[in-house]
């Protein structure tokens, strides 16, 4: 994922004890015993340890990555949500995603997407 550990996963848990999924302590458990990838967290170092820029539309740009298109944007979400536009929050998601998947391709092959140290 992209910035899953700083939003993603705490709204899932915090969902979860929410709706009485289970205790913070086992959803807390059940999240962060894993090993999860998320890709914002490596940029940070591509990008020399700077947050600002870290979008995936300038990643994408900046780093001239022939990566696919990112249907809409994560703010518009909540919109499409309330309008119940499921369809849409799926077509943004499944473009997240296979945006992610060929930019961890990309990071395999090159872990530092170009960059040179200074």
């Amino acid at each position: 994922g992209y910035n899953v550990l700083v939003y993603d996963i705490p709204l899932l848990i915090q969902k979860g004890v929410e709706y009485k999924v289970d205790s913070i302590g086992s959803l807390n458990e059940l999240w962060y015993s894993n090993y999860i990838l998320d890709l914002y967290q490596v940029m940070i170092h591509v990008n020399r340890m700077k947050f600002s820029g870290l979008k995936l539309g300038e990643i994408k740009k900046r780093f001239s990555l022939n990566l696919p298109a990112l249907k809409g944007s994560g703010s518009k979400v909540p919109k499409y949500y309330k309008k119940k536009d499921y369809g849409k929050i799926e077509e943004y998601a499944i473009s997240k995603l296979n945006l992610l998947k060929e930019l961890r391709k990309r990071l395999h092959k090159d872990p530092y997407l170009g960059v040179k140290e200074p």
